[in-house]
């Protein structure tokens, strides 16, 4: 076909309105409007929908000749050959995925036009073939513009240039309607052929396939749902919990399992048959039914296909009595664990913390640091030292609506930067979005409020999940070592982890060396090495940490949500002396409760208000712990502890084990007063940085269980931050078997300086380090020893969490130093 000019239709589609307006040719339902006015300009577009016709309805192909003849025009100007093929009958489907004006512009190409009837056939858009299509737009619009430039405005070519103009915006907006189209078309076939794989029955997944999308994933949130029910029930059930069916599901039980059971009054059903046997000593009873642990898939699956699924109250966990342990052979009572009923009541009731009434799904349900706020109630001109302000705390969502429901985590405190002067103060939780906090002025001069947002009380609900949970957010390495051939040493490093709860092994099958402690009961496990034996484990350190967020999830623990102040009331409080005194002069000895706010700082020195604290020079500090022995035990912060006595004790020098300086053991000793200071880890499970021998890493259980005590003897611990990682059912196990240790020390020496050192604040605040999981630890050391006659709780949260310093898991050397003269203060009162 030769080359010849097209000559294109001059008219155009489009309304008319007022103001001169350009339409670039395309159909009503298709085109955009660029009109102008006083304003400036303003668009406007009237998206179209291609709805599949009814079945046996053929979506007839109109031809846009406006655009068959400008492309006809543009392929002959750059040399391609055009054909005018026979008309096809159109399909369905090329109504489904072309517009009826674009399928018509395509009879110009019969190899493209192919391709995209083989392309909607298989029901994929037709992306190539619009590309390709495409590709001789721009080389038309550059030679209308060279031929504008060259010969002046002439009308026709303007028409040409806007109808070109009009096809680019058309096949973008084809293109981008095609690409949604193909990932709509990928998400149906990944959830489909996900199903396809499951081994489900075709029941269960019903309620899979009416679950909605979401960026969390396929299926929304149903699958961890699904999961986290069955999970929860069978952990109940394994706990020796009773568990009785909800009244709607006490027909459906019946007919599924063929047990009669008497109705309750009013309720009739026809008689049952055939009773399901259950395996000898797992049936379990109830006032109204009894059931066996066979029967919870039952149980689990009525309740999943029941008004799709019922929301299961929030986990808690149940009272030990008893609690299966480690293995089948060892069960931990309440009595062993030396908890009575009522104390296991009382823990609930301790680190029981409210919950979202409703399951969010969009970041903006979420508490917002930006719009939460906080004021003053009934702020005065002037106060007089040992007044207290009352400040209420107003959360928000994104969306800046009222919150409903409690949980969050905020943290509130009362300071002054001038006087380094800062008291802490604590948020009271009235459930129902709203908090008050009750700051007392210790201080004479000037004071501030100050409360931030660490954690919102969606991301506490993910953080108290997590933490009753057996995902193993940090892993450990174990270096086994031994002979090898030709006399040279083999070692190998295998992942470990505790072995804990009904589910035991994080690895599944025969797959590890099992090393248990004989007095405590704990049982750590490490992947059996392939070349060594079991026995030749020799060395420990920390491993890799793994998240079991998702994206949703991360997306709430993102540092803009997290740890932020909130806005409110800065006015500063005019703070006047007072006659009345403040603060005690009692000396400080064990038995002593703890009061919030526990003291208060004042140009960096700490004023307790449990008992009269004093600071102590360097002398003072050998005069104070003459004849002494010192142990402390626990973590990296008690270690501190030692490297400070180290620094300031005159004349002490620390010994030459030929340990690791940060792993321990160590030892420091004052020939001329007779001191000695000794420092160790607690045993694993235990997070360190370095590799250290496992065989010096002991239970603190274990060591006070070596300890004669005696009037020269102050046994320190803390046991906290390297046990975040583990469910707070093991953690009250652990503390349960160091009571024990303190309670026969006690009463062999009653003389003897029992200090309890608490968790601090920590720096980070995600998924594994958060300042809740050591609020919750702190509340349960604290309750469980509250009751202990002789034991000193020594709390430094409140100093770590009012300070100024940047909070860190390793506290300034000003925190420290207050800490030390805590310490001395009780181990030398007078």
């Amino acid at each position: 076909m030769s080359a010849c000019p097209v000559q294109l239709p001059i008219d155009s589609a489009g309304p008319s309105h007022g103001g001169p307006s350009v339409s670039f040719g395309a159909p009503p339902e298709d085109q955009m409007l660029i009109a102008a006015s006083g304003d400036g300009l303003s668009t406007s577009e009237d998206e179209d929908s291609a709805g599949l016709p009814p079945s046996g309805v053929v979506a007839a192909a109109e031809s846009d000749l406006e655009m068959s003849a400008m492309l006809a025009w543009a392929a002959v100007s750059i040399g391609l050959e055009v054909t005018t093929p026979p008309s096809p009958e159109p399909s369905r489907l090329d109504y489904w995925f072309l517009s009826d004006t674009w399928y018509g512009g395509t009879w110009m190409f019969p190899r493209w036009r192919e391709r995209l009837r083989c392309t909607c056939a298989h029901k994929t858009p037709p992306l190539g073939g619009i590309v390709h299509v495409s590709r001789p737009r721009p080389v038309h619009q550059a030679k209308a513009l060279k031929a504008m430039h060259e010969g002046g405005t002439d009308p026709g070519l303007m028409q040409e240039l806007h109808t070109a103009t009009d096809f680019a915006l058309r096949v973008t907006k084809v293109t981008a309607r095609s690409l949604w189209k193909a990932m709509s078309t990928l998400v149906v076939q990944e959830r489909h052929l996900w199903l396809n794989l499951a081994e489900m029955r075709d029941m269960d997944k019903a309620r899979f396939l009416d679950a909605p999308i979401s960026q969390a994933g396929l299926f929304s949130d149903t699958v961890e749902d699904f999961a986290q029910q069955f999970s929860r029930l069978s952990l109940l059930v394994a706990m020796g919990t009773p568990l009785r069916p909800p009244h709607q599901l006490r027909p459906v039980l019946r007919v599924l399992r063929g047990r009669r059971v008497e109705p309750r009054a009013g309720e009739q059903h026809p008689p049952c048959h055939s009773p399901l046997q259950s395996p000898q000593g797992s049936r379990l009873s109830g006032p109204d039914t009894e059931f066996g642990v066979n029967d919870i898939i039952v149980l689990s699956q009525a309740l999943w296909a029941l008004n799709d699924g019922i929301h299961i109250k929030k986990f808690q966990p149940p009272r030990p009595k008893p609690v299966p342990r480690n293995n089948s052979s060892s069960i931990i009572s309440a009595f062993d664990m030396g908890i009575s009923d009522e104390e296991w009541e009382r823990l609930q009731k301790a680190i029981d913390w409210p919950f979202p009434d409703q399951e969010i799904t969009y970041l903006n349900q979420s508490t917002s640091p930006v719009h939460s706020t906080f004021s003053i109630v009934g702020l005065k001109e002037s106060y007089k030292v040992g007044e207290k302000i009352s400040v209420i705390i107003t959360a928000r969502d994104h969306n800046k609506d009222l919150k409903r429901y409690g949980g969050d985590f905020f943290k509130a405190k009362l300071f002054n930067a001038e006087l380094k002067a800062s008291v802490y103060g604590e948020v009271v939780d009235h459930r129902n979005g709203t908090y008050s906090v009750a700051l007392l002025l210790p201080w004479e001069g000037q004071a501030q409020v100050f409360v931030r947002l660490e954690h919102s009380s969606e991301v506490v609900q993910f953080l108290k999940k997590y933490m009753e949970s057996s995902f193993p957010r940090t892993h450990f390495n174990g270096y086994f070592e031994g002979p090898g051939p030709n006399k040279n040493r083999t070692r190998e490093v295998v992942e470990c982890y505790l072995k804990w709860g009904a589910d035991g092994n994080w690895r599944k099958g025969d797959c590890c060396c099992e090393y248990k402690d004989i007095k405590t009961g704990t049982v750590w496990q490490c992947e059996r090495p392939k070349k060594l034996d079991c026995d030749k484990l020799v060395r420990h350190a920390g491993g890799r940490m793994e998240s079991p967020l998702n994206l949703f999830e991360q997306q709430l623990f993102t540092q803009q949500l997290t740890n932020i102040a909130i806005n409110g009331d800065k006015k500063i409080i005019n703070v006047f002396p007072s006659t009345a005194p403040i603060g005690t002069m009692e000396k400080c000895r064990s038995g002593m409760s703890t009061p919030v706010p526990a003291g208060f700082y004042l140009k960096d020195v700490w004023k307790s208000f449990v008992c009269n604290t004093r600071q102590f020079s360097p002398a003072q500090m050998a005069n104070c712990l003459k004849n002494m022995i010192v142990y402390l035990m626990g973590d990296s912060t008690t270690r501190q502890w030692f490297e400070f006595l180290e620094r300031n004790v005159p004349g002490i020098k620390r010994m030459n084990l030929h340990s690791h300086p940060r792993g321990g053991p160590l030892m420091a000793v004052e020939l001329k007063n007779n001191i000695i200071v000794h420092w160790s880890m607690h045993g694993v499970p235990l997070r360190l940085g370095v590799v250290m021998p496992i065989i010096d890493l002991h239970y603190i259980s274990n060591d006070i269980d070596e300890i004669a005590g005696g009037p020269h003897a102050v046994v320190v611990f803390t046991y906290c931050s390297h046990l975040v990682f583990h469910p707070i059912i093991f953690y009250i196990y652990e503390v349960a078997k160091i009571r024990q240790s303190v309670v026969a020390l006690l009463s062999r020496a009653p003389v003897t300086t029992v200090i309890i050192k608490s968790g601090n604040t920590a720096g980070l605040k995600n998924i594994y380090q958060s300042d809740w999981y050591m609020l919750q630890l702190n509340t349960v050391m604290q309750e469980m020893f509250r009751d202990i006659d002789g034991v000193i709780l020594l709390d430094v949260w409140q100093m770590t969490s009012c300070h100024y310093l940047l909070e860190n898991i390793h506290p300034g050397p000003v925190v420290i130093a207050n800490e030390i003269d805590m310490l001395l203060s009780y181990i030398y009162p007078s």
